[in-house]
């Protein structure tokens, strides 16, 4: 899977499941149920690199671009995720072991 749609399609994951304080801050709560719907609504599409799970991808953008909705929660959460991910796939040279 290419790195930005593993990116997006984790990040994805994350809005399906967490109460992201970020969106609600910005956009109420209806926001975060929207984020949550169209998020598992890519996924269930195929994922962003699918054509129907992109169509949907966009529109999703472009709505939290309109209404300056960030999913800033599911995004540290994201960040976590890759990060723990990348760092198991390496081999012990980190000095750490």
């Amino acid at each position: 899977m290419p790195e930005d749609e593993r990116v997006i399609t984790v990040l994805l994951g994350a809005m399906t499941a967490c109460d992201d304080t970020c969106l609600v801050a910005r956009g109420g709560i209806e926001a975060l149920g929207y984020a949550c719907r169209q998020a598992s609504a890519v996924l269930d599409a195929g994922g962003p690199a699918s054509s129907d799970g992109a169509e949907i991808y966009a529109d999703m953008v472009r709505t939290f671009q309109a209404g300056r909705l960030s999913p800033g929660g599911a995004a540290d959460l994201c960040a976590a995720a890759l990060f723990l991910a990348d760092l198991e796939a390496e081999p012990a040279c980190h000095g750490l072991a």
